[in-house]
């Protein structure tokens, strides 16, 4: 079988404001996507026909519900390919965590399809494929490490930053749902503190960012969840740059300015069974 083995990485959001509602249910949002060193690996291989998947996690479907499978689907429709994809997925990513982990996975299957077989899919109509996936897997399809993100977040714009970030995730031991965290959003006439255009300039000079940090469904997401507003609280006392909530969560994420300070603070949290821990950096 012909196949191909890609890193899914997971993304942390450095900045999101969620602006409104779309008719198509999705909401436009304000974000900024950094891709993190913690990856699921994906394994998309040429079969006789159909689609199969092959994930051994808990609570990850292995078949059509699988954002996976919705995207080999996607590719086998547009482009009449009368093989079979076969998917095989080791997840390291947590799921429903606010990292991205299915999202990712998608659009590895999307580029690995792409090559194996040699559609030569310009890499704008790839990102309009993706979009019809989900609303962040345009980001992942798009090559970036790190990038500001508008529309629904397909609407994308690099940002180079030449220095890693050292990366600390605190997972509490809850699932949380990005549909049900966004339809509890509420839309204040004042705008929020922080500035996505100050940060990403932030970003590209290798400036101290923890006081541009800002995610509006953090209003949503610390009232309803005491414990993850426990592991933000947590986080906050020890020395790192900046403490946010990536995505709908429940992942909490910490930055340091060197891996040293970053074991350091996962150290003090071992012992607390509660709490699932992830040292990575950006990428």
């Amino acid at each position: 079988m012909k196949s191909l083995t890609l890193h899914a990485p997971a993304k942390i959001n450095l900045y999101l404001d969620v602006l409104n509602k779309r008719k198509d249910s999705y909401h436009n949002i304000r974000t900024i996507f950094q891709k993190i060193d913690l990856h699921d690996t994906v394994k998309v291989g040429i079969i006789d026909k159909g689609i199969s998947i092959d994930c051994q996690c808990p609570g990850v479907p292995n078949n059509r519900a699988n954002i996976a499978y919705k995207a080999a689907q996607l590719m086998k429709r547009e482009f009449g390919l009368e093989k079979g994809v076969g998917i095989q997925i080791k997840k390291r990513i947590p799921h429903a965590a606010g990292l991205g982990g299915g999202s990712s996975d998608a659009a590895s299957v999307i580029i690995a399809i792409n090559k194996l077989f040699r559609l030569d899919i310009p890499d704008l109509r790839l990102v309009k494929l993706a979009k019809i996936i989900g609303a962040d897997v345009p980001f992942f399809v798009s090559g970036y490490n790190c990038a500001l993100g508008t529309g629904i977040g397909d609407r994308l714009k690099e940002i180079r930053r030449r220095q890693p970030l050292h990366i600390l995730l605190l997972l509490p031991g809850l699932k949380i749902y990005t549909k049900t965290v966004y339809n509890r959003v509420n839309f204040p006439l004042t705008k929020p503190g922080p500035n996505a255009t100050m940060l990403a300039h932030a970003l590209a000079h290798n400036s101290n960012i923890g006081r541009l940090l800002y995610n509006r469904l953090e209003g949503v997401v610390l009232p309803a969840y005491p414990i993850v507003r426990e592991a933000k609280a947590a986080l906050s006392l020890h020395g790192a740059q900046g403490v946010l909530l990536s995505g709908s969560g429940p992942t909490v994420f910490a930055i340091y300015n060197t891996r040293k300070e970053a074991i350091k603070a996962r150290d003090r949290f071992k012992r607390d069974k509660r709490w699932k821990l992830f040292l990575t950096r950006t990428t």
